[in-house]
Order: structure tokens, then C-alpha cells, then sequence
């Protein structure tokens, strides 16, 4: 293509100034930049050896692929802010409700309990281990033999020692062992109603208690707690609620 749309680059630069300039320095080239290029194109051509039709045609038909590949990125574009702004709704309708999401995390905050949950695949012997942010050991608690299914604890905030610890987030390991003395697979799930949302960044967060928790953490929201809780006090002892 002799005198193709890449040989008045030189020649546009003049004519778009600043404009062309920028777009050069971000390394992009608009449907409009591209289009104007055209027009320049034609207008400064040789009238002794004018643009042939082939060429204007093959041109065109560039200028039109450009423009749909643009429609196409403003669609998705789109699509996605629509998307982000449906996660938004779906979060602000879970403020107040109970929700589940996979993690090992629980929160201890003044006169609050920090509630888990996990579920087992067939009946064992179970123990919860919590732990500090920095691993520390902090407590551990007897569940005793638990049925297979879904099940939750609540932790007092008090260490083994009896002494209450410091508000904040804990991280929480429950092992299980079947009849046979052989551990027993365990996922472990945050419990908790929705406190607040955050809408910073990408995609809002909400949180369980304080504990921050993405929308694909979510398996299941209710309006209240529907599962077997064992609440502990400062001794080993657990007490199922009916």
C-alpha cells in the first residue's frame, strides 16, 4: 500500500497537534483518530496518482473492523458495570442476615461470643483449636462425639487459662476422628450476621462480624441460625442447645 494510512502519520501529527500527540503517548489509536487519518489522507493525496478503490475499499473496510472491535469493548464495558453494580445490590440485601461462608476465621468483640462452623462427612470425635493471627495457640475446646452434617460452636474469648483475650479475629482448626481412631475430613465455614458492606475496590466485601468476607466466599443466607450450636464456657464443658 504505497500511499497507505501508516505514511501520513507524519503529516496528522501537524494537523491533530496535541491531540495526536497524546494518544501516541499512551500508545492508542481512537476510531476518530483513525478516521481522521482517512480524511487527511484524502485530501493531501496526488491528484496525479490518486487513492485507487481498491485501496480506499480495503481501507474502509479497516475502519470498520476498528469501530466494531470498540463497540464490542464499550459493550463489555458495559456488561461489567452492570454486573458490579448487581453485586452491590446483592450484598446491601444481606445486611442484617445470617450468613455462611467458607474460611476459619472468628471474630471476639466485648460482651460477643465468636461463633464457627464445619461440617463433617460421618460421626466423630471432634476438637476445635483456635489460634491467634500470629498462630499462637490460644484454646482448645472438647465438642465430644458429633453426628455427620453441619454443625456450630461458640467461643467465649477466654484462653486456657480462663483469662479473656484481647477483641479481634481468631482463626479456628477443627480435628475429627471417626470410631476407628482415623481423621475425619472437615470443612470449616465463618458464621455470622452481616454487620457492614465495604465498596472500595472491584468487588464490595462484606463482614461477618469484623471479619471481611468476598461474595464468592457466600454458600447460604438466611434470616436466622438454623444449625446445632455448642456453646462453651470458661471449663471444657459443652452444652447442646435443643
Amino acid at each position: 500500500m504505497n500511499s497507505g494510512i501508516s505514511q501520513l502519520i507524519g503529516v496528522e501529527e501537524s494537523m491533530l497537534g496535541s491531540r495526536y500527540i497524546s494518544n501516541q503517548k499512551t500508545k492508542s489509536l481512537g476510531k476518530e483518530d483513525f478516521l481522521q487519518l482517512l480524511i487527511t489522507q484524502l485530501r493531501y493525496q496526488d491528484p496525479l496518482n490518486p487513492l485507487e478503490s481498491v485501496e480506499f475499499t480495503a481501507q474502509l473496510a479497516q475502519f470498520s473492523s476498528l469501530e466494531q472491535l470498540f463497540n464490542i469493548k464499550d459493550g463489555i464495558n458495559e456488561l461489567a458495570s452492570s454486573q458490579t453494580n448487581n453485586r452491590k445490590i446483592e450484598a446491601l440485601s444481606m445486611m442484617g442476615k445470617y450468613v455462611e461462608a467458607e474460611g476459619e476465621l472468628l471474630s471476639i468483640d466485648k460482651d460477643k461470643t465468636g461463633t464457627g462452623g464445619f461440617i463433617i462427612d460421618e460421626p466423630a470425635v471432634c476438637e476445635v483449636y483456635i489460634y491467634s493471627m500470629d498462630g499462637q495457640l490460644i484454646r482448645r475446646i472438647d465438642l465430644g462425639p458429633l453426628k455427620e452434617g453441619e454443625h456450630e460452636f461458640r467461643w467465649d474469648g477466654r484462653d486456657n487459662n480462663g483469662e479473656m483475650v484481647e477483641p479481634g479475629t481468631y482463626s479456628f482448626q477443627v480435628n475429627a476422628e471417626n470410631i476407628d481412631g482415623k481423621s475425619v475430613n472437615v470443612d470449616t465455614r465463618i458464621k455470622g450476621m452481616v454487620t457492614g458492606i465495604n465498596f472500595e475496590g472491584e468487588q464490595p466485601e462484606i463482614f461477618i462480624e469484623n471479619i471481611p468476607v468476598k461474595l464468592s466466599q457466600i454458600l447460604e443466607v438466611t434470616e436466622n441460625n438454623n444449625y446445632s450450636v455448642y456453646e462453651n464456657s470458661s471449663s471444657s464443658n459443652i452444652e447442646e442447645e435443643v
